[in-house]
């Protein structure tokens, strides 16, 4: 019994990716309307730049570096325009993302510039898969395919003459080798990963068997005329016996064990706080709310390394497109990524937690968010987390102070600290179960403190 790949090292870069880019980036055109106007549709699909931007970095964090090619659209031959409102279509850049296994072979200068660079990807024309070879230069772009499955040589497609002076190919990197090479995010923690599968399909194995223990059976006649099942087993004589094999669950507990380390071991390798990353076991289960908290509060420097990564590909990205629609060099064009993730997202959900919280009469509810926000604050400390939420637990009642209700309906009712129901207003009381006030006449009320 298998288990299923599910790595945790690309879901480190989701998470990683979705915080940096939890907002847009501010970016500054120079005073160029048209760039203004081609950040909103860069690929001809009606794709952003922050969205195309964002692809591009998850590409960089997997595989080390990435490649983002400015494209021109093919000018019909032979076409001659009268002004620039015309031929400004045909310098619009087209941005394509290539990865490093379709980068086939490159060459940089003295100075580390891009003189030429060859890629082949697989794409869809027509209706039918084809594979495409892009040779760009400094001068032209060459495409060539060659239908998928078949041998030959590839056919030139189209020959493109942008006359830029420059290569339209601008690289990123998570973490810069040489030129066009970058050394992935991933690159320990996937080994990890794969380490981690083994480990779960073992873990699934024994998961398996002892939900499904085997049967012994002592019988003389043929086992097909005997009455088995998962709860009885029908004797045909006294001499015949059954009884399941129940096997140790030590060798599940273990491999169990292991899983959770190796997980832990993946967590410090991509250098984020475990506690954001994996469901800790024990009393709390850090989801949702908890672990986005928890990620953003904690992993602020990998956070604004990305944030940096993310910022100089956007900014590079921008002022190349700047000088292809404005055939100048880029002045004053400019972008800056939000970089506070420290105390950011738990503001903003305490924010949310204080304006919603007194309209759900649940002290339940009221425990669980306030051990959350309590676990994100404090980290991967798993005995400190369990001793709050038993405080928090265990505070049944509200403090001694609190002598009355929250007016709503333009009425409130007085309140016994320990009284199972508050005072009588406006012609009615309300119950109080652990120190939550219950509905009556269509409206509850919270308690408050008296300052």
């Amino acid at each position: 019994m298998l288990a299923r790949w599910s790595p945790d090292s690309t879901t480190a870069i989701d998470m990683v990716v979705g915080s940096v880019f939890r907002s847009d980036p501010r970016r500054e055109f120079g005073g160029s309307s048209a760039l203004e106007d081609w950040v909103s549709n860069v690929d001809n699909a009606g794709t952003d730049l922050s969205a195309f931007i964002r692809k591009q970095t998850r590409l960089t964090l997997a595989y080390g570096s990435s490649y983002t090619f400015l494209n021109l659209p093919a000018r019909p031959e032979g076409l001659e325009f009268n002004s620039l409102e015309e031929e400004i279509p045909f310098l619009r850049p087209i941005l394509k993302c290539f990865n490093p296994l379709e980068l086939l072979n490159w060459e940089v200068n003295l100075v580390g510039e891009l003189v030429w660079a060859l890629f082949v990807t697989k794409e869809a024309l027509n209706g039918k898969w084809f594979l495409k070879w892009y040779e760009i230069t400094s001068e032209q772009v060459a495409e060539w395919v060659l239908p998928l499955g078949k041998d030959g040589d590839p056919e030139l497609l189209v020959v493109g003459q942008h006359g830029l002076g420059f290569v339209p190919i601008v690289p990123g990197y998570f973490d810069f080798v040489e030129p066009m090479i970058g050394r992935s995010y991933i690159e320990q923690s996937a080994m990890l990963d794969l380490k981690k599968f083994v480990q779960e399909a073992d873990l699934e194995y024994d998961r398996f068997m002892l939900a499904h223990p085997q049967m012994m059976v002592k019988a003389k006649s043929e086992i097909g005329a005997i009455e088995v099942d998962a709860t009885k087993y029908l004797k045909l004589n006294p001499e015949e016996d059954a009884q399941y094999i129940t096997l140790d669950k030590a060798p599940y507990e273990v491999n169990k064990e292991s899983v959770l380390q190796t997980r832990m071991d993946i967590a410090r390798k991509l250098r984020i706080d475990p506690l954001g990353f994996i469901v800790q076991q024990g009393k709390i289960e850090l989801s949702g709310i908890s672990r986005q908290l928890s990620f953003a509060l904690h992993q602020s420097d990998t956070l604004t390394s990305v944030a940096n990564i993310a910022e100089t590909h956007d900014s590079n990205v921008l002022r190349m497109a700047f000088r292809i629609l404005e055939a100048q060099d880029p002045v004053d064009v400019s972008v800056a990524y939000d970089k506070d993730f420290s105390l950011a997202a738990i503001d903003t959900q305490m924010s949310v937690y204080n304006d919603i919280g007194e309209k759900i009469p649940s002290k339940s509810f009221h425990d669980e968010m306030l051990t959350r926000f309590a676990a994100a604050m404090v980290g991967n400390i798993p005995k400190v987390i369990e001793a709050i939420e038993l405080e928090i637990r265990s505070s049944d009642q509200p403090d001694q102070d609190t002598i009355m209700t929250s007016v709503v309906n333009g009425h409130s009712h007085s309140y016994e600290p320990g009284a199972d129901r508050t005072g009588v207003a406006d012609g009615h009381s309300h119950e109080v179960i652990n120190g939550v006030v219950q509905e009556a006449d269509n409206h509850t009320h919270a308690l408050i403190n008296d300052m």
